[in-house]
């Protein structure tokens, strides 16, 4: 055979023309150089028996072009190649069915092409420390061993994934291998697990010890931000499918995107969690998952959580499967999901699917387009749901989403969206009814709801109605009362609605019912008024009058100036109806309180100024303290007029889940003394007037009716609540929470807003607290509007910014957390430094520190492996503390970066920062911090910064 050397020294490229067979051996002697094997794709070149190719260190051997054919040679020997073997556009055949062995310190980077064959059983064998990074193209090996056994380190990555594709057992059933020391690191690119024809090797199974699950390595499949794992399915078997064991407790960090199945009709492709009793897991990252299932053992109750930002199911659903008479189990998904289709239900699946429930929390979107062809929209079919926590629901794609929720929480939601075209359904009765702060229904859109068991939908601040879009009542209570209020939407306050976005779906429409409106409410009604009996001690005023609308002072019941001054000041008690539209002519006093019966029907107050009496004296202890207004019913009560507090408090209460909308002036001030006074809310409470007052906070309802459901303080578009001396536990007697809509403003000054129940507060308007916020807790602010904290934070709890929102903090207590998610922008006035517990940035967050010129100093490092981090505004960020991980870091309007004294040390070198895409120019300035080295971590994928301290030095890196 022939025998080509290659001197080192300098590069080599060589021309290789044809198909031919050559009898020869590659060498390239130590030195540095390149030799390059060029070609057109049908050039080959095919060595004989006894070639070799042997590559010394330093050098570098790279296919770009031809067809490099291994076949029946003894070609790579342990030792021989100690450099680097590349492919860029070629093709390097390995396929023999003698035994190739990288060792040494060889190098296989595959950037395009193919590294690997297309025919044949042969193994490739990787020891000590050899590595193969595929960055592009395509790496396809039958067979495989990876181990190192007389490596110096047993950390050494084996298998570097960053782009391109890893093919595993692609065409046989044989295995690749990892053994002892031997590691995959998938950070990119996509891992392509198995056949693409029916055999069982398409299993990934994290049980210790399974030929099939490659044991140990299970976690490294699992792709990081922005890279893929594929099992392939078929339409024959239940291949294509992952198993998750969790009998000892696992905790996964999947930030790509798993894929499962391959849009087939079958029941192929499912994610199973399987274990003993006692097991648990979790799945963090932000994956996004494609499968036909996820199927969940009947022995484990899942109580951890599945961190996933998307989840793609087909027919096979969420359901658990074995045995009857388990316990109940659960998915958990804590953070908010993406749930998808591609033509199949997710819903409950088996005779005792009943048994399985899916919890829900924060942003919930369904997607009903399909996810491998977009121009089909699908059906998505979801059951047993625990839906008391969410803080969004939006469904899009052109489908329909139909909900069958077991349990759906009182709270609030801050959006509630349907896209164009698409419908979402509640199919079954959600008991307290569908509140939302913003609704947005798109061009034909449909928001379904079934009134069999008293569902409406209720928006507190804003209403989008797109052409052609419709509520649609899908069913009627089997026995409707005749003067019965039916509520079916409730607009907001002072908005009116209109009757041609209602409709019934059904054919058995009930006779002589109709939908009507009064104020921003609409109805189902048969128009009559029953029999209405007084309670004892309450005056009820049931009004008089063909118009419905009372400007006659007799008709109170009361003398001038007093209202309702009768039998020494009792409750003025409406019971509804008809007398919706109220208007006063004189400015009263009311003694005791207004309180609204459980029947009653919506209320709109207009006219003079009332005073409230009620409460005569308040103290901490508020359990007795009887509200000044109290709505016990579905229906909303809308104030116009100019209210205030005559003695001590404004109190107002809304007991089951009607709602209570000031929309006039509110004084809050003290007849007599002229000082402003509280406002008390429990229950669903919106402000769409101007109102200051002393404090606001959360009370407990009267003894003889207990509010059901979580407070919110919402402020409408255009509303104002001032508070001049706001201090205590906001939530002393009872969990509350603030919304401010767009347009709207809450100013919050004092001594301290104590926040002690774990609660999320929507933030669409502006959020000022210029007295210290002080935390027991967790406390997430969601929205696109302002939140700004210059009082400061302090206490001991964690302050979460989501969504859209821009923060302008304050000073910040060395026990608060920070935690970062979605797209949020941090925009100081001054100087500012972040001395809390800790930064945290979700998966797939944008942070901006708009700057403004001002420097911002992190004095905690903050981590996250699939975020973006960008300094804007010409200011400097000052990292205070080593150990900052990032995705991305950008710089923009000439933006620094610098470091702090602390991070410098006597012994010398210090890890400041990591990041995986350097593409921005990262610069380093300032007179203490300088970078003075940096270093690609080849186990990681990311670059570290190192500082040293040497004064005076500024240097650019890219």
């Amino acid at each position: 055979s022939t025998r080509c050397i290659f001197p080192g020294g300098q590069d080599w490229e060589v021309i290789i023309e044809g198909r031919e067979k050559f009898y020869f051996s590659l060498e390239l002697t130590e030195g540095t150089g390149t030799v390059t094997l060029k070609g057109e794709n049908s050039a080959l070149l095919q060595p004989g028996t006894g070639a070799f190719i042997k590559i010394a260190e330093g050098r570098e051997l790279n296919i770009d072009g031809p067809e490099i054919q291994l076949n029946n040679t003894d070609l790579i020997t342990t030792g021989f190649i100690n450099g680097t073997l590349r492919t860029s556009s070629g093709y390097l055949n390995t396929g023999n069915s003698k035994p190739n062995t990288f060792g040494g310190n060889a190098k296989v980077i595959v950037d395009g092409g193919i590294f690997g064959c297309t025919a044949g059983n042969g193994v490739l064998t990787f020891t000590n420390n050899a590595t193969i990074t595929v960055n592009g193209g395509m790496v396809a090996i039958p067979c495989a061993e990876f181990s190192s056994p007389d490596a110096p380190r047993e950390s050494i990555t084996r298998v570097r994934l960053l782009g391109g594709t890893y093919w595993h057992n692609y065409a046989y059933t044989y295995m690749t291998h990892f053994r002892a020391g031997a590691h995959l690191a998938v950070r990119g690119g996509r891992l392509l697990w198995g056949l693409s024809n029916n055999q069982q090797t398409n299993w990934l199974n994290s049980q210790e010890g399974s030929e099939w699950a490659t044991g140990q390595i299970f976690a490294e499949c699992l792709p990081q931000f922005g890279a893929e794992l594929v099992i392939p399915t078929c339409s024959t078997s239940s291949d294509g499918t992952m198993k998750f064991h969790y009998s000892n407790g696992r905790d996964y960090d999947v930030g790509g995107t798993i894929y499962v199945t391959n849009n087939s009709s079958v029941a192929a492709g499912n994610i199973y969690f399987y274990g003993s009793d006692g097991g648990s897991l979790s799945i963090r990252g932000g994956a996004t998952i494609y499968a036909n299932a996820f199927k969940v053992n009947s022995n484990i109750t899942f109580t951890n959580n599945l961190d996933l930002a998307r989840l793609n199911l087909g027919k096979g659903g969420i359901c658990w499967y074995q045995n009857a008479g388990s316990p109940y189990q659960y998915i958990n998904f804590f953070d908010g999901i993406v749930f998808g289709a591609w033509g199949g239900n997710v819903a409950r699946s088996g005779a005792y699917a009943n048994r399985m429930y899916v919890s829900l929390e924060g942003p919930v979107a369904y997607d009903t387009q399909d996810c491998f062809e977009t121009a089909t929209s699908r059906n998505i079919e979801m059951d047993c749901l625990k839906m008391d926590d969410m803080t969004e629901l939006k469904a899009v794609g052109g489908g329909v989403v139909s909900l069958y929720p077991t349990s759906m929480g009182v709270n609030e939601l801050r959006t509630v969206e349907v896209g164009d075209g698409t419908t979402l359904a509640f199919c079954t009765n959600t008991t307290v009814g569908l509140k939302t702060m913003n609704l947005k229904l798109g061009e034909n859109a449909k928001l379904k709801i079934n009134m069999k068991n008293g569902d409406y939908v209720d928006a507190s601040a804003t209403a989008e109605f797109g052409a052609g879009a419709k509520i649609v009542v899908t069913d009627v209570p089997p026995t409707l009362t005749a003067g019965m209020f039916y509520p079916v939407y409730f607009a907001p306050a002072g908005t009116d609605p209109d009757l041609a976005n209602v409709e019934y779906e059904g054919s058995d429409w009930p006779t002589g019912w109709y939908f009507a409106k009064r104020g921003s409410a609409v109805y189902l009604t048969d128009g009559n008024e029953p029999v209405y009996s007084d309670p004892n001690n309450k005056y009820s005023w049931s009004g008089g009058g063909s118009d419905n609308v009372y400007t006659n002072l007799d008709n109170w019941g009361g003398k001038e100036g007093h209202l309702c001054n009768v039998n020494g000041g009792a409750d003025v008690y409406f019971n509804g109806r008809k007398n919706t539209d109220i208007y006063n002519d004189y400015p009263y006093l009311l003694q005791r309180r207004w309180l609204f019966g459980a029947d009653a029907g919506p209320f709109l107050f207009g006219g003079n100024y009332i005073r409230f009496q009620n409460p005569t004296n308040i103290t901490l202890n508020l359990n007795k303290t009887t509200p000044s207004i109290m709505n016990n019913s579905k229906f909303p009560i809308a104030i116009s007029n100019r209210l205030a507090a005559y003695s001590c408090a404004l109190w107002t209460a809304a007991r089951q889940q009607g709602s209570i909308s000031l929309m006039g002036l509110g004084s809050m001030m003290n007849a007599s003394t002229t000082v402003y006074v509280p406002l008390l809310v429990a229950g669903d409470i919106r402000i769409g007037g101007a109102y200051t007052s002393e404090y606001v906070r959360v009370a407990a309802n009267t003894t003889e009716s207990s509010v059901q459901r979580t407070t919110r303080l919402t402020i409408m578009p255009g509303g104002l609540l001032k508070t001049l001396n706001q201090s205590g536990d906001f939530n002393e007697k009872g969990a509350g929470a603030l919304a401010v809509a767009n347009g709207g403003t809450i100013d919050i000054a004092g001594t301290e807003l104590l926040l002690t129940s774990n609660s999320t507060h929507y933030v669409d308007g502006a959020m000022t607290v210029a007295c210290p916020l002080v935390l027991q807790g967790r406390q997430a602010f969601r929205g696109d509007g302002t939140l700004t904290l210059s009082g400061g934070v302090s206490g001991e709890g964690i302050v979460r910014v989501e969504g859209g929102l821009t923060l302008v903090p304050g000073a910040w207590g060395s026990g608060v957390t920070l935690s970062v998610k979605d797209n949020v922008t941090i925009a100081p006035t001054a100087d500012w430094t972040f001395g809390g517990a800790g930064l945290d940035l979700a998966h797939h967050s944008a942070l901006t520190f708009a700057t403004g010129g001002h420097k911002v100093t992190l004095g905690r490092a903050a981590s996250s492996v699939s975020s973006t981090m960008t300094v804007s505004g010409g200011g400097q960020l000052v990292l205070a503390e080593a150990g900052t991980r990032l995705d991305r870091l950008s710089l923009e309007d000439s933006s620094t970066i610098a470091v702090s004294a602390r991070l410098t040390t006597n012994s010398g070198w210090v890890k400041a920062l990591a990041v995986r895409d350097n593409s921005v120019p990262i610069m380093f300035s300032g007179e203490i911090g300088n970078i003075n080295q940096r270093e690609y971590v080849d186990e990681t994928g990311y670059t570290v910064y190192c500082i040293k301290g040497e004064k005076g030095m500024m240097l650019l890196v890219r």
